[in-house]
């Protein structure tokens, strides 16, 4: 069959949005950071104890920690906030796929009365799968019977997102639990842990 020719599952409109980028509030935390330097600059300067040399001394190293790390410290915090969205944004992708998948599923369902054709190679199914397959390095586990699927997809973290369906319904879910362990979704039951 033609690539052109194949069929494909419709996707919901709101699945495509993603999330929108979570806003850091960085000026509180600047503000807090620069008040406990002054506030112990002035205590430091306040004790008799300390000689004028040790304080002029114990400043400027402070100042100079201060004025190294911050601009250091707002490079890290910038690339693990981009690399913890990348990821985000990755896990949305794959669970929107995966969702699509449900949908795909209850349509098949409602074509041919049931579940039984419910795999990657199915035509709505096949670009869906080659995706996830793409985007994770391994092809999202299907089982399918007459009245009742289950699927699932590991995702980074140990966590899995998991699909089932029975008689016209779908849920999907995240688990930390192997999916795939006897007496859930493995093929001759039919459900997500």
């Amino acid at each position: 069959m033609e690539a052109s020719s194949q069929k494909t599952a419709p996707s919901h409109p709101s699945l495509k949005e993603g999330k929108k980028k979570t806003e850091w509030k960085d000026i509180p935390v600047i503000i807090i950071y620069i008040a406990v330097l002054i506030i112990g600059l002035i205590l430091m300067w306040l004790l008799e104890r300390w000689s004028k040399r040790a304080k002029i001394i114990f400043t400027g190293v402070v100042l100079m920690i201060y004025v190294i790390s911050v601009p250091i410290g707002w490079i890290l915090v910038t690339q693990i906030r981009e690399k913890f969205e990348q990821l985000e944004k990755k896990e949305f992708e794959i669970e929107t796929k995966m969702r699509e998948i449900g949908m795909a599923a209850e349509i098949i369902y409602d074509e041919e009365g049931s579940y039984r054709n419910v795999n990657c190679d199915h035509p709505y199914l096949a670009s869906l799968c080659s995706y996830l397959t793409e985007k994770t390095g391994a092809r999202p586990i299907l089982y399918s019977f007459l009245d009742k699927y289950c699927g699932y997809i590991k995702l980074a973290g140990g966590k899995y997102f998991c699909l089932e369906g029975k008689e016209g319904r779908s849920k999907a879910r995240y688990t930390t639990f192997y999916p795939g362990e006897p007496g859930y979704c493995d093929g001759i039951t039919f459900i997500c842990p």
